[in-house]
């Protein structure tokens, strides 16, 4: 069949069967069931900036939509590192990002200082909390009151200055390494 056998158009075959009153195909239809408009609107906020990301990177890579000239590079960046996350993400987004994330919420959690740290340093973390303010989110993850920025730098410089000496020891450092690599594999 096909072209090898050297037949140029592809064949299909259709059957028809005729009905019967009473014949039990009706078994096989799928009724219609009523979504609540609260259902609805819960399924387009968990998918809606996921999405979207995804319909934008995708529509741009096969060319139905031209790239920004203003966020090529910023976005090309962001696309790569992010995995096709939105390039400006919300405070809202990122904490239900984090939310869905068991592994990343407990690392929040158990070793806010450490996590700090790798930010900076990871492309991904970099790219996701670019917009937002670190001790803020970790504030809300842990379920405290958010401090205001001025003590909230402070209270920095005072762990900074107490967590120095552990750090630089050979355990911290292995710590520090899983904690990254658990993150890597989160995205």
């Amino acid at each position: 069949n096909g072209g090898a056998a050297g037949q140029q158009v592809a064949h299909f075959m259709l059957h028809i069967v005729p009905r019967e009153g009473g014949d039990g195909l009706e078994n096989f239809e799928v009724p219609e069931n009523e979504v609540s408009d609260a259902d609805k609107q819960e399924v387009v906020g968990k998918v809606k900036a996921i999405l979207n990301a995804m319909l934008e990177k995708n529509l741009t890579a096969l060319g139905y939509k031209e790239a920004d000239p203003n966020a090529a590079g910023a976005a090309g960046a962001a696309g790569a590192g992010a995995g096709g996350m939105p390039q400006k993400i919300t405070k809202e987004q990122l904490l239900q990002v984090i939310e869905q994330n068991a592994q990343l919420k407990q690392l929040i959690i158990t070793n806010s200082d450490e996590f700090k740290k790798m930010v900076p340093t990871h492309p991904q973390l970099k790219d996701l909390f670019a917009n937002v303010d670190i001790d803020e989110i970790i504030a809300l993850v842990k379920g405290e009151k958010p401090e205001p920025k001025s003590a909230g730098t402070d209270a920095k410089k005072d762990d900074d200055s107490k967590k120095s000496p552990t750090s630089n020891s050979g355990s911290g450092g292995e710590k520090k390494g899983s904690d990254l690599d658990a993150i890597s594999g989160l995205f």
